[in-house]
């Protein structure tokens, strides 16, 4: 559809022709939707790595708990591999 056309300035009409964008008004659009995005994508990105080293802290934290109580009650030397521990790790 697009909007009617302005009046020349001469007074001469063309017909019924309407106006459009034009390629630079699209390419600019199209450039400004691609820039949003990228920065958007890096802001998720970020967010991933965050949150993935959050848990494994978190994680490492609570092995650590584990190794630590086992050693208090057994009075045992720390453990040589996880499996001793009887624990379950997320995957």
């Amino acid at each position: 559809m697009g909007r009617p056309r302005p009046e020349d300035p001469t007074g001469s009409r063309g017909g019924d022709a309407t106006v459009g964008f034009t390629v630079v008004e699209i390419a600019f659009v199209v450039a400004l939707i691609g820039l949003l995005a990228g920065l958007a994508g890096t802001s998720y990105l970020r967010y991933l790595e965050k949150a993935r080293t959050t848990r494994a802290v978190a994680e490492i934290s609570s092995i650590a708990t584990v190794i630590d109580a086992s050693r208090i009650w057994d009075d045992s030397p720390p453990p040589d591999s996880l499996s001793e521990l009887d624990i379950t790790i997320p995957n």
